[in-house]
C-alpha cells in the first residue's frame, strides 16, 4: 500500500490525470480491504472464535501470493492508463527573467518610449512635404515599434520556443514592418538632401533586430554608434538644408530615442528577449506535451553513437586544418569521454539531492573543459585559426548542460546553438566567394571544419532532446555491455527505413493524367522471342 501511495504521488506530478489518481486510490482501498479482512480472520481465529460473522463461507481471506498478485494487477491497471495520458512537460522561464511582470510587459515598453517617439513624429511633420518621404518612412517605423511591443508582450507570456523556424514565424511581423522603414534607404539618390535622414531612421529601425540577436546590448550599441554617424552627417549639412534649426532638433530626438531603446535593452533584456515573465503565463503550472518518442533510444548507445560519427568527422576537419586546432580537437575528444563515463556512472545512480553534489559528479568533465578553453587563451590575436579557436571555446559551453540552473538541458543547449550563428555567418563572409570573385584559398577545408562543428553542436541538441529534456537522467539502469545490442538495432532500424523508403518510391507513380511516356503507355507490350 505504501508503495502504491508513493506511485500515485510520484504520477500525479508527471501526468496530473485524474484517472489515473482512481486507479491508484481503488488500488490501496484494495490492498487495504484485504489486509484488513485477513486481520479480522486472524483475530478471530487467535481467539478461538471460529470464522468471523463479517467473513462468509468460502470466501475466506487471500494468501500472501493472492494479495501480491492482486496489488500487480493494480500496477498493470496503473500502467496502462499512464501510457494512454500524455506527459506532461514544465516550462520554465527564461535564464535571467527576474520576478514576475505585473503589468504588460508590451504596454510598459510603449509607455516608456512614448515621448522620444511623440517628439519624433512632430518633427518627421515638419521635415515632411513633397519633395521628401521622411514622415511617410516615420509612419512605417512607428510601425515596427507597436509590433515590437506586441511581439514583448507575446514572449511574456509563452515558452520560448526551441527551434529558430519558430522564433522567426513569431518575429516575422515585426522584421516586415522594420524591412518597410529600411528600404527607404535603397532607393535614395546619392545626392537628395534627406539622404541622411532616410539613412539614419533605416538604421533606427534595423535596430529593433535585437530581439533576435544573440548579444543584444552590443547590437544595441553597433546601431547607436550608426546612428549616431547619420546625425552628424544632418548637422555638417546644415547649410544645405537650409539653416533650419528643425533638421538639428531631429538629429538630437532620433539620437535620444536609440539611447533609449539601447537603455531599455539594457535593462529588461540584457540577455535576450526575455520569455515567460509575465504574471500568470505558461511556467507557473504544466501544460500537457507528447515527448519526443525515438525507437530504440538508448542513453548510452545514442551518445557512443555521437561521438562515432558528429565527432569523429570533426576531429578530421581539424586535422585537416592543423596547427592548436588539431591539439583543441583532441582535447575535445577528452571532454566528450569524460562526459560519457559521467553519464554511465549517472545511470547506476540515484538523483543526486542538491546542486553541490551534481557538479562533484560534473567536475572531471569542468576539468577537461577548462582545457579546451586553455588553448584558445593562449593562441595569439593574429594566429591563422584565431576565429576558429574562438567558435570551439563558445561550441564547448553546450556540453555543460548536466549543471545548467532555471532553465532546461534542452533550451540552454538550443540557447547556444543559437549563438554560434554569428560565428557559423563569419565564416560563410570570410570564405565563401561571392559569384565572378576567385575563391579564398583553402575555403573548402574552413567551411567543411564549420559545418562539422555545426552539425557536432545539432546532434548534441538532438541527444538533449531525446534523453535529458528537462533534467538529466539517473537510475535508468542502461549498461555499457547493452551498447553493441542498442547500436545493432538502430542500424537494422535505418535499414528497413530506407528499404521501405525504396519500395515505396518504387511503388509510387511518376506520372500525372493525361501525360504519357513511353510507346507502351496504356497499352500492352508486345510478346518476344
Amino acid at each position: 500500500a505504501r508503495l502504491v501511495l508513493e506511485g500515485r504521488r510520484a504520477m500525479s506530478e508527471a501526468l496530473d490525470s485524474a484517472a489515473v489518481l482512481h486507479v491508484a486510490e481503488w488500488a490501496v482501498r484494495s490492498v487495504a480491504h484485504i489486509a484488513a479482512t485477513r486481520a479480522e480472520f486472524a483475530d478471530a481465529k487467535a481467539a478461538g472464535l471460529g470464522r468471523p460473522a463479517a467473513v462468509p463461507a468460502g470466501k475466506e481471506p487471500a494468501t500472501s501470493k493472492a494479495l501480491l498478485n492482486r496489488l500487480e494487477a493494480q500496477a498493470n491497471k496503473l500502467e496502462a492508463v499512464s501510457a494512454r495520458v500524455p506527459r506532461r512537460k514544465k516550462e520554465v522561464r527564461t535564464k535571467l527573467a527576474a520576478e514576475e511582470a505585473e503589468e504588460d510587459p508590451g504596454a510598459a515598453f510603449t509607455a516608456r518610449m512614448a515621448p522620444a517617439m511623440e517628439r519624433l513624429s512632430e518633427l518627421c511633420e515638419k521635415i515632411g512635404n513633397d519633395e521628401n518621404d521622411v514622415s511617410e518612412q516615420f509612419e512605417d517605423f512607428e510601425t515596427a515599434m507597436e509590433e515590437l511591443a506586441k511581439l514583448i508582450s507575446y514572449a511574456s507570456t509563452v515558452p520560448k520556443p526551441v527551434d529558430q523556424g519558430a522564433l522567426r514565424l513569431a518575429c516575422r511581423k515585426l522584421i516586415a514592418a522594420a524591412d518597410e522603414a529600411v528600404e527607404y534607404k535603397e532607393d535614395v539618390k546619392m545626392r537628395d538632401p534627406y539622404k541622411n535622414h532616410y539613412e539614419s531612421m533605416a538604421e533606427a529601425a534595423a535596430s529593433l533586430g535585437w530581439v533576435v540577436s544573440p548579444a543584444p546590448v552590443k547590437h544595441m550599441s553597433d546601431y547607436k554608434r550608426i546612428v549616431s554617424i547619420y546625425t552628424e552627417n544632418i548637422l555638417a549639412s546644415y547649410i544645405e538644408l537650409g539653416c533650419d534649426p528643425v533638421h538639428s532638433e531631429f538629429s538630437d530626438a532620433l539620437n535620444a530615442l536609440v539611447a533609449e531603446l539601447h537603455a531599455y535593452v539594457e535593462s529588461e533584456h540584457p540577455a535576450g528577449l526575455k520569455w515567460n515573465y509575465a504574471k500568470g503565463s505558461v511556467p507557473l503550472g504544466y501544460k500537457a506535451a507528447r515527448t519526443l518518442q525515438v525507437p530504440n533510444a538508448h542513453v548510452l548507445a545514442d551518445f557512443a553513437a555521437l561521438m562515432d560519427v558528429q565527432l569523429e568527422a570533426y576531429v578530421a576537419a581539424s586535422e585537416a586544418l592543423g596547427g592548436r586546432l588539431r591539439t583543441q580537437a583532441h582535447k575535445l575528444v577528452d571532454v566528450f569521454e569524460q562526459e560519457y563515463l559521467m553519464l554511465q556512472a549517472a545511470q547506476r545512480k540515484v538523483r543526486p539531492k542538491g546542486l553541490a553534489e551534481m557538479k562533484m559528479l560534473f567536475m572531471p568533465t569542468m576539468h577537461e573543459i577548462a582545457a579546451v578553453m586553455a588553448v584558445t587563451d593562449s593562441a595569439p590575436r593574429d594566429d591563422r585559426l584565431s576565429l576558429h579557436l574562438r567558435t570551439l571555446a563558445e561550441a564547448v559551453g553546450v556540453l555543460t548542460w548536466p549543471v545548467v540552473l532555471d532553465i532546461t538541458p534542452l533550451n540552454y543547449v538550443a540557447d547556444i546553438e543559437s549563438g554560434l550563428r554569428v560565428y557559423f555567418e563569419k565564416f560563410e563572409l570570410q570564405y565563401a566567394a561571392p559569384k565572378g570573385k576567385p575563391e579564398h584559398p583553402g575555403a573548402f577545408f574552413h567551411l567543411a571544419w564549420a559545418h562539422a562543428l555545426q552539425r557536432l553542436v545539432t546532434a548534441v541538441k538532438y541527444y538533449v532532446h531525446v534523453h535529458h529534456e528537462h533534467e538529466m537522467e539517473f537510475g535508468t539502469g542502461r549498461t555499457l555491455a547493452e551498447v553493441p545490442d542498442a547500436l545493432r538495432r538502430q542500424e537494422v532500424s535505418v535499414v528497413l527505413a530506407e528499404l521501405r523508403a525504396s519500395i515505396a518510391k518504387r511503388r509510387s507513380k511518376h506520372w500525372t493524367a493525361g501525360e504519357t511516356k513511353g510507346p507502351f503507355f496504356g497499352k500492352r507490350k508486345p510478346a518476344t522471342r
